[in-house]
């Protein structure tokens, strides 16, 4: 990865060195950036910057990103062409002013107020170079999607790809994703469990942390595309491999496979026979006993 220049645009009293990145990718979706928007603004800006890379968005986007850096300090824009996603947030990786980033995609958003405040104290205590957060996987209605898992890594889990990676809820110094050469962008879709992967394979373990730290819009493409996700994921742990790990790999696809489709056509069917809000709402339910919350929590 090689360093790139810095074309963000933001207002001129801009702090040159915050402690936090976040990093914003989006294109033609205003309303998720407003939401975004909003989520970082409410938090101690003191700690941060905001730097939406834009991919030269033919709405309305870039010009509600062009007046937030324009009346924010925090907020910084990019806006030009980019070849997907991960390309996009390594454009971020490379603009990027803080000690630390953490990739918030459009739509997605901090749990609370204090969610920044709260992992600078724990940096401040720890030190860490990779804080491993939790992330609640939420619908386009806020609506949790399925029960939340423990921030808690199993390494043996983690590199078979059976195991949360969230990039919402990581927290990575910059020279750690420098050391790595940042996303590798032949993945359209699971870049982030292969730079994590990579991480983990070299050595760095994160700092794991039980807290509730954003919001994860699930809507996103590793959900619609789950059939390309999880053979992204056999490609990543097949790189470099013996024929015996390639193997093992597919054996773990297929079987991945063939869960997830049982289970999406068993909602499918429930949806037909009740209707999408009726299984919506016993979903809700479930999730908010399976995670020891009220459903109103999370909604």
């Amino acid at each position: 990865m090689t360093a790139g220049t810095d074309t963000g645009t933001g207002a001129a009293d801009q702090p040159t060195s915050p402690w936090l990145t976040v990093v914003t990718v989006v294109r033609n979706d205003p309303e998720a950036l407003r939401r975004t928007l909003a989520s970082v603004a409410a938090q101690d800006t003191s700690l941060l910057e905001h730097l939406i890379i834009d991919g030269a968005s033919t709405d309305d986007t870039c010009d509600i990103a062009r007046a937030a850096a324009a009346t924010s300090p925090w907020v910084r824009l990019r806006s030009a062409p980019d070849t997907g996603i991960y390309n996009a947030m390594n454009h971020g990786i490379r603009l990027a002013r803080g000690e630390h980033l953490q990739f918030l995609n459009a739509g997605d958003d901090f749990t609370s107020g204090d969610e920044v405040a709260a992992i600078y104290a724990d940096w401040q205590r720890v030190g860490y170079e990779w804080g491993r957060y939790r992330a609640r996987f939420v619908d386009a209605n806020r609506a949790a999607t399925r029960p939340l898992a423990s921030a808690e890594l199993d390494v043996a889990q983690f590199l078979r790809g059976t195991q949360e990676r969230y990039h919402q809820g990581a927290v990575m110094s910059r020279s750690l994703l420098w050391e790595l050469g940042g996303f590798d962008e032949r993945y359209r879709i699971v870049a982030d469990f292969d730079l994590m992967r990579r991480a983990l394979l070299a050595g760095h373990r994160p700092w794991v942390s039980e807290r509730i730290i954003t919001d994860y819009d699930a809507s996103g493409l590793s959900a619609v595309a789950w059939r390309e996700s999880l053979w992204e994921e056999h490609l990543v742990r097949s790189r470099g491999g013996t024929p015996v790990a390639a193997w093992r790999s597919g054996a773990l696809f297929a079987g991945r496979m063939g869960v997830i489709a049982g289970k999406r056509a068993a909602r499918s069917g429930a949806e037909r026979l009740l209707g999408d809000a009726r299984v919506s709402r016993l979903r809700g339910h479930d999730l908010a006993a399976a995670g020891g919350t009220k459903a109103s929590e999370t909604s």
